[in-house]
C-alpha cells in the first residue's frame, strides 16, 4: 500500500454536518489526510510527537537536509552517530556522522525526491517519515532515541507532556521568514452532486524554538462563489471563520499548527475552477482530487503526479513546486459528472409563463367587471 493509503488507514477525522453526505461516505479518510499528525505536531516540543518529522528550513541552501539525533529529550544530542538517507527506490546516501549538536547534513539532494532518514542508536533503529526534498530551501528532520514506547496521548486526552511547557513560554514576535507553509499542506477536492467540496488542510510552521506572536493575523480568503464555508475539526483554536475568510491570530507554538477549512463550489457545468489564495509561502504543496470517468485535473506549477486507489476509489495526487507568499493555488477540474440545466430552465420558464397568464387573465376579468353596466334599481 502506498504512503497515502497507509496514512489514511491510521487517521480518523470528522467534518461538520454542514458539509454533504457524499463527503462523509467517499472522502472521510482522504480529506483529513494527516490531520491528527498535524494536530499532534502543534503540541511540540514533546519528543515523541516531534520524532521522525520534517520541518522547512527556508534559509538553508537548496538541496540540503539536516538530520538531528537526540536521546529522549531535546538538547541531549548524540554526536558521532551514523545517519543515512534512503530514497523511494531503496538507494542509500551516506552514512554521515553527526556533529557535536547531533546534526548530520546531507547536501546536493534532488528536489522532488522522497527520502527517509535512518539511524541505529544503541541497537534501536530510528526511521523518519518519508519527506520530499523541496525546490527551494532545505529541511530539518529530528530523530529521538528512547521515545518509541511513549505517545502524546499517554499524558491524557488533549494534552501531550510537552504541551504545558510550550504554552508556559511567553510568545515573542515572530522573526521575519520564520512562519511558512509546511510540507504536509494540501488541498483536497471531492465531488458531491452539482458541487465540488474543497478542503484546505494547511500546516502553518513556526520555525523557531518557542511560541511567537504574529505582527498581523494570517488571512485565508475564500474564492468567489464559495458556499457553506466552515472551519474543520482538528484545526487550531486560533483559526476562526470571519465572513468570507479564515483568520489566524496567533500566538503560534513552535513547529506546525493545523489550519483546516472547507467550502463548496458549483460544478453544474461539468467543471470547476479553484483559485485558493495562500498568505504564506512554502517549499511545496499537494493537490488530491477524486477522479471518476473523464475527470481531468490541471494544477498551476505542477511538478509531479501519481494515481492512487483508496477503498476502491481513484484519486490523482499532484505535487507542486515552491509556493510563493500571497499567491493563489490554481486548480481546474474538468469532466465532472453534471446534469443538463435546460429541463430546469424550461420548467421555470413554463411556471413563470403560467403565472404571468394568470395575472393577465385576472386583470382582464377585473377590467370587464368594472366596465359592465350596473343593474337598474327597482
Amino acid at each position: 500500500m502506498n504512503l497515502v493509503g497507509r496514512v489514511v488507514g491510521r487517521v480518523v477525522g470528522r467534518v461538520p454536518r454542514r458539509l454533504s453526505r457524499p463527503l462523509l461516505r467517499a472522502s472521510f479518510g482522504i480529506c483529513v489526510l494527516g490531520a491528527l499528525s498535524v494536530q499532534a505536531l502543534a503540541q511540540m516540543p514533546d519528543p515523541s510527537v516531534m520524532n521522525g518529522r520534517s520541518l522547512p528550513a527556508p534559509d538553508a541552501p537548496a538541496g540540503t537536509t539536516s538530520v538531528r539525533v537526540m536521546r529522549e529529550r531535546i538538547g541531549n544530542n548524540v554526536p558521532g552517530q551514523d545517519v543515512s538517507l534512503v530514497d523511494a527506490s531503496g538507494a542509500t546516501i551516506g552514512p554521515r556522522k553527526t556533529d557535536d549538536q547531533g546534526r548530520a547534513t546531507f547536501e546536493g539532494l534532488r528536489p522532488g525526491t522522497t527520502y527517509r532518514a535512518v539511524a541505529v542508536v544503541a541497537g534501536e533503529k530510528l526511521e523518519s517519515l518519508p519527506f520530499t526534498q523541496p525546490d527551494a530551501g532545505g529541511l530539518r528532520v529530528v530523530l529521538f532515541a528512547g521515545v518509541g514506547a511513549r505517545s502524546g496521548a499517554a499524558a491524557g486526552p488533549g494534552a501531550a507532556p510537552g504541551a504545558a511547557a510550550a504554552t508556559a513560554l511567553p510568545a515573542r514576535p515572530a522573526p521575519p521568514g520564520s512562519i511558512t507553509l509546511g510540507t504536509q499542506s494540501r488541498l483536497v477536492v471531492e465531488q458531491a452532486d452539482e458541487f465540488v467540496e474543497v478542503f484546505v488542510l494547511v500546516e502553518v510552521v513556526n520555525g523557531t524554538d518557542g511560541p511567537v506572536s504574529l505582527p498581523s493575523p494570517l488571512v485565508f480568503t475564500l474564492p468567489d462563489g464559495a458556499l457553506g464555508s466552515a472551519v474543520l475539526e482538528g484545526s487550531t483554536d486560533v483559526a476562526a471563520l470571519d465572513g468570507g475568510r479564515i483568520v489566524v491570530k496567533g500566538p503560534l507554538p513552535s513547529g506546525p499548527t493545523a489550519v483546516q477549512f472547507g467550502y463548496r463550489l458549483s460544478s453544474d457545468t461539468g467543471s470547476a475552477a479553484i483559485r485558493q489564495p495562500l498568505p504564506l509561502g512554502g517549499p511545496m504543496s499537494t493537490v488530491i482530487v477524486r477522479r471518476s470517468g473523464a475527470t481531468a485535473v490541471t494544477v498551476a506549477g505542477e511538478r509531479a503526479r501519481r494515481d492512487t486507489t483508496l477503498e476502491g476509489r481513484q484519486y490523482v495526487v499532484v505535487t507542486t513546486g515552491a509556493v510563493q507568499p500571497s499567491t493563489a493555488l490554481d486548480v481546474r477540474v474538468t469532466g465532472l459528472p453534471s446534469r443538463p440545466r435546460w429541463p430546469v430552465r424550461l420548467a421555470l420558464g413554463l411556471a413563470a409563463g403560467i403565472v404571468l397568464l394568470g395575472v393577465l387573465f385576472g386583470r382582464a376579468r377585473a377590467d370587464d367587471d368594472a366596465a359592465a353596466p350596473l343593474p337598474a334599481r327597482s
